[in-house]
C-alpha cells in the first residue's frame, strides 16, 4: 500500500510543478480574455510574497497592468510607490506608466 502511494505521489508530482509554473500564464489567459478583475484576483492570490522570488516580478508587471485596466487607482499608486529599488526596469517602467496614468485620472 505504502509503495502505492509513493508510485502515485511520483507521477503527479510534474503534473504539480506544470501548474504551478503556468499559474502566471493562465492568469495572463484570463486578462487577454476579458477577465481582467478574475485575472487579478490570481495574482493577489498567486503572486510570490517577496520581490526576491522568482518570477515575482513578472506577477508585479501584471498586477500593474490589471489595476490601471480596471480603474484601481489608490491600489496601482500605492504600489509603484512601494516597489523595491531593484525592480526590473520594464516592471518600472509599467507601473510608473500605469501609475501616472492613475494619477492623471484621480486630478
Amino acid at each position: 500500500m505504502r509503495r502505492l502511494l509513493i508510485a502515485i505521489l511520483l507521477a503527479a508530482a510534474p503534473a504539480w510543478a506544470q501548474t504551478a509554473t503556468d499559474a502566471l500564464e493562465v492568469a495572463r489567459r484570463f486578462a487577454q480574455a476579458g477577465a481582467p478583475a478574475l485575472a487579478l484576483e490570481r495574482v493577489a492570490r498567486l503572486q510570490p510574497a517577496g520581490s526576491g522570488e522568482p518570477r515575482w516580478a513578472e506577477w508585479e508587471n501584471l498586477r500593474c497592468a490589471l489595476n490601471g485596466q480596471l480603474g484601481r487607482h489608490e491600489e496601482l499608486i500605492a504600489r509603484a510607490g512601494q516597489l523595491p529599488a531593484t525592480v526590473a526596469d520594464r516592471v518600472l517602467r509599467t507601473c510608473l506608466v500605469e501609475a501616472a496614468r492613475s494619477a492623471i485620472a484621480l486630478g
